[in-house]
Order: C-alpha cells, then structure tokens, then sequence
C-alpha cells in the first residue's frame, strides 16, 4: 500500500476518495442490490465462515460544514458515516485479507488500493481484532467504513467489500454490499 504510509487511517481515507473519484462515471440509476452480479469466482466459490453486519448497508449523505475533510477541500463536502460489525459464523476465523470492489459498466472493478487486498495486520488495526483471529460469540466493531465526497453524483453507488480467512483448514469469506446514496435536493 504505497499510498499509505502514514498508518491505517490514512490509507482508509485514501481508499474513500479513490472511490470517490473511481464511481464519479459509474453510478448506475436503474441498477438495484439484487441485480449485481458476485464477485469474481475466486472469492465468491469460498463458503461463508464470515459474517458482516452494517448498521446500515444503505447510507444518505449529510453535509460537511467545514472546508476541509480527509483531503477533499470545497463547500460541497458530505459525509456517508457506516460502522461494521464483523464476527465468525461457526468457528474461530483467521484472516488473512479483505478489499472492496466497486460497482461500474455492469461488472465489480477492484478498488482496493493497487488492486491488492488488504492484509491481515491492517484488518487487526482497523477491528482491533488481536491477530486478526475471529473467535466464534465475539464481534469487532469498526466505524471506518464510511465515505466522503465533495462531488456530486446522480444515482447510487454500490461497493462490496469482502473477507477471507481460514477456519478447520479451509479457506471461507464474508462479504457485504454497501450502497452511498445520492444528495437528494
């Protein structure tokens, strides 16, 4: 993640506006959750050991009153606040990587920075999950989940971030679609 030194926030931040600029084209109007297609076949033949839960999968923007916000700069900055719960469905997971992909031209584009997912070390930082271990009856909460904007967009966006780890010697995932609607005038 060479555009993320800093620490993890930082490459969160990086991530949202890269989508920011990313989904600037590629809102879809008539598109709905249940009409996107899976990830690719890779991550979507693992079975879910995973389970995510957003506090709310479909977000309104609210207005940002400053000038100045995660590197986005203007009077027409909003906030798409989300917070995920994350747990493991049947036995202890380890993860070993997540990313998102985003939804453009009727397919799933990588854009997880450099198109790389992210590493078990960094899902331990932002669930303040120690070892990026999942014990089955606990759950990790993160609040970084959210986006900012300073540039309008005319329909929904979709993204769909996903989770692997490995449980009993197998592979499972977890994923979860995530849609940032629209400022509505």
């Amino acid at each position: 993640m060479s555009h993320c030194n800093a620490d993890l926030s930082d490459c969160l931040r990086f991530v949202a506006l890269t989508l920011s600029l990313f989904f600037l084209g590629c809102s879809e109007a008539s598109i709905e959750v249940d009409d996107l297609a899976r990830l690719p076949q890779a991550i979507s033949s693992l079975p879910v050991g995973i389970v995510i839960e957003p506090e709310r999968s479909v977000v309104e923007p609210k207005h940002y009153d400053g000038n100045s916000l995660r590197g986005l700069t203007g009077s027409n900055i909003h906030t798409r606040n989300r917070t995920l719960t994350i747990s493991a469905l049947d036995s202890d997971v380890q993860v070993i990587e997540y990313g998102v992909f985003g939804w453009c031209d009727d397919r799933w584009i990588d854009v997880t920075d450099q198109q790389k997912p992210y590493p078990a070390e960094g899902f331990a930082e932002v669930f303040e999950c120690e070892g990026a271990i999942l014990r089955v009856g606990e759950t990790y909460t993160s609040e970084r989940f959210g986006n900012v904007r300073n540039v309008p967009q005319e329909a929904p966006v979709f993204y769909r971030w996903y989770f692997i780890g490995e449980t009993e010697g197998k592979r499972v995932r977890g994923e979860v679609t995530l849609v940032d609607l629209p400022i509505q005038n």
